[in-house]
């Protein structure tokens, strides 16, 4: 099947992947930057510093 062909039994999108693809670039890339970040930690960190490393990606994102 080519890539760009849909597939058989496309699940629909739910209301966080409707969010994402209608949201702009520069939203996207953050959240791809934040989830990146968590998911290097996410084994070894509290859920509070998690949630602090994600406030700075943002803190950073909207100076």
């Amino acid at each position: 099947m080519a890539e760009n062909e849909p597939k058989a039994e496309q699940q629909p999108l739910t209301a966080s992947q409707r969010a994402f693809k209608d949201a702009s670039g520069e939203i996207k890339d953050l959240v791809k930057r934040v989830l990146q970040e968590e998911r290097k930690v996410i084994h070894m960190k509290k859920r509070s510093e998690i949630h602090a490393t994600i406030l700075e990606h943002v803190k950073r994102a909207i100076q």
